[in-house]
């Protein structure tokens, strides 16, 4: 997108409450958006928040994203503790599986490389162990080389020492979110309530 058409695109939308897909990702033009991102501190007009969402739409964490315009604000989390920053409190999470559940019913799962997190809660654990959790979802402002938009979990709750696990394959992800593509067109979506689906077989089949 050049600037031309991104000074367009904010001309027309800015100060709405409309969500745009754009080859540079998501842009929100929300100000209550604004107002519930976690700045951590920055001071950011609307206009400079706008800027760097459309920036970060290539390095964010996607799938922590489609959860949180789904509308889901918590997500059921699996994940490896691979190492704790003492100094911040903070601890590090790899391979983290995540599984959310949307207003209709239905249930979708995503996978996220690493998440920092605080540390509270996790203080009888160590490196490598995997825990099971639930947590909340959140967007914020991130600082150091640059500030950039990015997703996050915060105040986990429900803490087990867990079995390890396997994530779901970049396939099997590919197959729902190409389902969830399907069941958004799917001419009895307004009658709809998750299981039984009411188109049929034929319509099934077009993602196995």
């Amino acid at each position: 997108m050049i600037e031309k058409e991104w000074s367009r695109l904010k001309e027309k939308y800015r100060g709405s409450d409309t969500v745009c897909i754009t080859d540079e990702g998501t842009i929100d033009f929300s100000p209550q958006s604004f107002r519930e991102t976690e700045l951590n501190g920055s001071r950011l007009s609307y206009d400079e928040y706008l800027d760097i969402m459309r920036s970060s739409g290539h390095s964010l964490r996607k799938y922590l994203e489609q959860f949180f315009y789904s509308g889901i604000r918590y997500a059921d989390c699996r994940a490896r503790i691979e190492r704790t920053d003492r100094d911040k409190g903070r601890i590090l999470f790899l391979s983290i599986f995540i599984s959310g559940t949307r207003g209709d019913g239905s249930i979708i799962d995503g996978k996220e490389d690493h998440v920092w997190i605080d540390k509270k809660g996790f203080e009888a654990f160590d490196e490598n162990d995997c825990v099971s959790f639930t947590a909340e979802i959140y967007r914020y402002i991130k600082l150091g080389s640059g500030k950039r938009l990015d997703y996050s979990l915060r105040d986990p709750e429900n803490i087990k020492r867990t079995d390890p696990y396997e994530l779901p394959t970049d396939e099997a992800l590919e197959k729902q979110a190409f389902r969830d593509l399907l069941c958004e067109v799917c001419p009895y979506s307004e009658q709809c309530f998750g299981e039984p689906c009411l188109a049929g077989d034929r319509w099934n089949d077009l993602f196995g």
